[in-house]
């Protein structure tokens, strides 16, 4: 009943707006290219500023809940961890920050039960902290942490975190483990500024790379993405295109009303 009701407004919608190519995709073939639109989430240009800022220690940073393991699979960073040749970040201390929920620590602790202590040790755990105080934990960290999971024929589709746009925002290496192999990480990849590891040993390669920079640098590490392309996420710009879809659909109607 309610995918009818849906499909009704639908089709009577002078325009449908998705935040997912994966979705305006599939409507398109019932509506036409030229009703469906993409327009992300995106990110807040006021909040999400990049700002270089000296670390003691590399820092691994996730920021969000995991609801469950099949969408979100951080085991691709614990086996990398566990590899010989991550002992030096490893050892020097909590390289994992994890500011999350209860729920989340739970399904965390039961993963971490297969990997060595060191591993275990390598993770530290923090309470959720306001939308608000997310960037400031951002700009200090070496790499940001994003998790997903490979798309399955039979499961969701075409999801894009805000998150992601919001570490995009603060010109740090973004490290997405497991990779959908679809839009979030064709997004990262034409950004140019992140891994979306697909196996354990590119995540090994990306951590020494950026373990090495943080090194040499003497503070946290950092990396230019495609200003650009990235700067078409704020939402400023994005609320720009809901205004020009508007001012296009009221345009479209007063010429239907004038030709009567």
């Amino acid at each position: 009943y309610l995918i009818r009701k849906r499909n009704k407004w639908l089709k009577s919608a002078a325009r449908v707006v998705t935040v997912s190519p994966w979705h305006k995709q599939q409507l398109e073939p019932t509506l036409g290219a030229e009703r469906t639109l993409c327009l992300y989430n995106g990110f807040d240009s006021a909040l999400f500023i990049p700002k270089p800022i000296a670390t003691e220690q590399f820092h691994i940073v996730y920021t969000g809940r995991i609801m469950s393991l099949g969408m979100r699979d951080p085991s691709l960073l614990f086996e990398a961890l566990s590899a010989p040749e991550l002992q030096e970040p490893v050892k020097n201390g909590q390289v994992v920050d994890w500011y999350t929920d209860e729920h989340s620590k739970a399904l965390l602790a039961t993963m971490l039960r297969n990997y060595p202590e060191r591993v275990r040790n390598a993770q530290k755990m923090h309470q959720t902290v306001p939308f608000r105080q997310v960037p400031e934990i951002l700009n200090r960290a070496s790499v940001i942490l994003l998790l997903g999971n490979k798309e399955q024929p039979q499961g969701p589709h075409g999801i894009v975190s805000t998150k992601l746009f919001e570490a995009l925002a603060m010109e740090k290496p973004i490290l997405y483990v497991r990779s959908d192999e679809a839009v979030a990480a064709s997004l990262l990849q034409r950004a140019g500024t992140g891994l979306a590891a697909v196996n354990s040993a590119e995540v090994i390669h990306f951590l020494r790379t950026k373990f090495a920079c943080w090194q040499k640098n003497s503070y946290n590490c950092t990396a230019k993405a495609k200003e650009t392309f990235v700067r078409s996420f704020r939402r400023d710009a994005v609320a720009e295109q809901y205004r020009l879809l508007l001012e296009g659909v009221m345009e479209q109607k007063d010429t239907k009303q004038r030709n009567g």
